[in-house]
């Protein structure tokens, strides 16, 4: 008796559409440890999206040397025309202030996403923008991330006033 094997593919369920996955990474400086770290955030970002079968891998967008304050950031701005050019359902970052520091622009531009029925998820947070109550702690949370940068800006600028009043 001669044995037959069929190959099958696998059927997907009804309705199953794989998210379009993408990843955002910043570092403020080009010192080398944060250029590691840099390359590290998106080496993870892009082996995470892949392994997962309900992400379709999208890319990184990766800002070097860039502070988060500002939004002159080009991956930043690029991975928002992206979104609004419909390519992306889902953003990964590390963290609210690896997104960015400044309260009023978390929310703008996580406002803007959710309207376009984008979601970020901020791993450090465990937190789903577009969850009920993602607005409310996101607000608390990127408070604080932006009083920490206006701490680090205020303790750079004493050290620097110290350092000529030492000579």
């Amino acid at each position: 008796m001669e044995r037959v094997v069929e190959k099958r593919e696998a059927i997907k369920p009804y309705g199953f559409i794989r998210k379009r996955t993408a990843a955002y990474a910043r570092v403020s400086s080009d010192k080398d440890s944060m250029v590691e770290s840099l390359a590290a955030q998106v080496s993870y970002y892009s082996e995470h999206i892949r392994k997962n079968p309900s992400w379709e891998y999208i890319g990184v967008y990766a800002d070097e040397a860039k502070t988060g304050t500002k939004d002159e950031r080009l991956e930043f701005q690029r991975m928002l025309t992206d979104c609004r050019a419909e390519k992306i359902d889902l953003i990964l970052t590390k963290s609210i202030s690896r997104f960015a520091r400044n309260t009023l622009t978390v929310l703008e531009t996580v406002r803007e996403l959710k309207s376009l029925g984008i979601d970020v998820y901020f791993e450090r947070e465990n937190m789903h923008s577009i969850s009920p109550d993602g607005e409310l702690m996101l607000t608390i949370l990127a408070s604080y991330a932006q009083e920490e940068s206006r701490s680090v800006s205020e303790n750079c600028k004493w050290r620097i006033k110290k350092g000529f009043e030492q000579g």
